[in-house]
């Protein structure tokens, strides 16, 4: 009889926690198998794995042709062909398999933030963050209580070493990593976990992987483990009967009776009665349903006759109200026309009035205005000669030279200066 053929792939020895957990499962089951060592975080794994994963991820569990890719699919599948790797009992078992799948699937800041490394060791953390420090609470209770309900005074969480230990060692292994600290009982079974003999191989198989590292020569490692074939193991037990009396099959005929068999007749299901047939004795004649009274008469009461229910009052329908004609917009009085703008012609056009002086208004012969005054010439005390480098000014305007639109009223003793092309400023 030819045994069955068990491959694990797993990853690296000291950084994947998921291949140890598998590995450490195939080792408690006890079987012949070989594993398979990817290195990981390197150029070519993915070309490597794609030729043993079809997920790209580790652990993998090949069984003569078809894949298991998941550390806890591969416990349970080893745990239908291997009794005893679950507690026996019904409710350490259940409680066994809800602390794995807890462990499967979360304390996520834990493995982030402390991820695996078997060879390595630090000095105490000091504060942990709180996501992590949430987790390391939340697995200390889970370890503590399962001790001290299920673990019968032995140093594991259940009695003997099971798959939920198996969950629980890569925890274990960070934790003396980065240096924890650990109450008494909760280090008891952290010393426990690892000094278990396939977690001590598993410790120097990343020791020797580092140093294979170090010195550059790192490729895929195959690795044949002694145990018993799958076929000299006990297998799972059957299923038991069902507590459900089944009903026994009829008996085959007999093939040394002589003569036709006939076939038995067939079972044909009484035809219920009605109901008021069924409640009468059989020697009184059925009597028709009374017919409902007319107005202003009551229902007979007899022994036979079963008031009808009244059906109960029906809510009037909701009043609906209209709603309220829309309101007409409000009607806004025409704004006025504009008035026409008139063009003005261009000699029409005149400077903005000087400021008049008392008892001048208009209709008077003095409505233009006070008259303008010229500008005296300056003195001669007060002329300066100008710089040598620049030219006397050759045209010096005055306001008798200036047109009539153009002149301005101006204090008098101020002088215009040309600028340009004839715009005047005042200094």
């Amino acid at each position: 009889m030819s045994s069955t053929s068990l491959n694990l792939v797993i990853g690296n020895y000291n950084t994947s926690s998921w291949s140890l957990r598998a590995w450490l499962v195939m080792r408690l089951a006890g079987v012949a198998f070989e594993e398979v060592r990817v290195p990981l975080g390197q150029g070519e794994t993915q070309d490597l794995l794609r030729d043993y994963s079809p997920s790209g991820r580790v652990p993998v569990l090949e069984v003569d042709g078809f894949l298991v890719w998941d550390s806890l699919a591969i416990a349970e599948f080893m745990a239908e062909l291997v009794p005893g790797l679950w507690p026996e009992e019904a409710t350490k078992r259940a409680v066994a398999r809800a602390v794995s799948a807890e462990m499967h699937s979360g304390f996520r800041d834990l493995r982030t933030f402390m991820p695996l490394d078997v060879t390595g060791r630090f000095g105490p953390p000091g504060r942990l963050m709180r996501g992590v420090a949430r987790d390391v609470a939340r697995l200390k209770a889970v370890w503590r209580t399962c001790r001290e309900r299920h673990g019968g005074g032995g140093p594991f969480l259940f009695g003997p070493f099971c798959i939920a230990d198996a969950m629980m060692a890569p925890v274990a292994s960070r934790f003396v990593t980065y240096g924890v600290a650990l109450e008494p009982d909760i280090e008891d079974y952290v010393d426990g976990l690892m000094a278990w003999p396939a977690m001590t191989d598993w410790q120097e198989a990343a020791a020797r992987e580092v140093e294979a590292k170090d010195k550059g020569a790192l490729g895929v490692v195959r690795v044949r483990r002694a145990g018993r074939a799958l076929d000299d193991l006990g297998r799972a037990a059957p299923a038991p009967p069902s507590p459900i009396a089944e009903r026994p099959a009829a008996a085959p005929p007999s093939p040394l009776k002589e003569g036709p068999t006939e076939a038995p007749p067939l079972a044909v299901p009484p035809v219920p009665k009605p109901l008021e047939a069924a409640t009468k004795p059989p020697s009184e004649p059925l009597r028709p349903a009374p017919s409902p009274p007319a107005e202003g008469r009551s229902w007979p009461r007899r022994a036979n006759d079963v008031p009808r229910p009244k059906p109960p009052p029906q809510a009037p329908p909701p009043v609906v109200l209209a709603k309220p004609p829309p309101e007409a917009p409000p009607v806004y009085p025409p704004l006025p026309r504009p008035e026409p703008v008139v063009e003005r012609p261009a000699g029409a056009f005149r400077a903005p009035s000087r400021p008049r002086e008392p008892g001048t208004g208009p209709g008077r012969a003095d409505d233009a205005g006070p008259p303008i005054v010229p500008t005296p010439p300056p003195r001669a005390e007060d002329a300066k000669a100008p710089p040598p480098d620049e030219p006397p000014l050759a045209v010096r305007h005055r306001e008798d030279d200036l047109p009539d639109h153009l002149r301005r009223w101006r204090p008098a003793g101020s002088g215009v200066k040309p600028i340009g092309d004839g715009t005047r400023r005042r200094r």
